[in-house]
């Protein structure tokens, strides 16, 4: 996303100093840390994501380990499920 704002950068770079630059300017910062907010919190549910299916899959694969040869994935979970 950021290298996206690079033209808005480099036309910055390129403005006199006056008024209209230095609102400009404060535009495109402010969309920066919006940018880096929104992938500090798409990286926060990621996390989250990860943590709660490493949970959930955790308990099955160490009951499929325990059980007996015969037992199928599908007995194994439902006695999982009714825990």
């Amino acid at each position: 996303m950021a290298n996206r704002l690079k033209a808005y950068m480099d036309f910055l770079h390129g403005l006199p100093p006056t008024l209209t630059r230095t609102n400009f300017e404060a535009a495109l910062t402010e969309l920066y840390a919006h940018i880096l907010q929104f992938l500090a919190q798409a990286i926060q549910m990621l996390k989250l994501a990860l943590c709660n299916w490493r949970r959930e899959r955790d308990p099955l694969e160490i009951a499929i380990d325990h059980a007996p040869a015969r037992t199928s994935r599908v007995e194994v979970t439902k006695q999982i499920e009714l825990r």
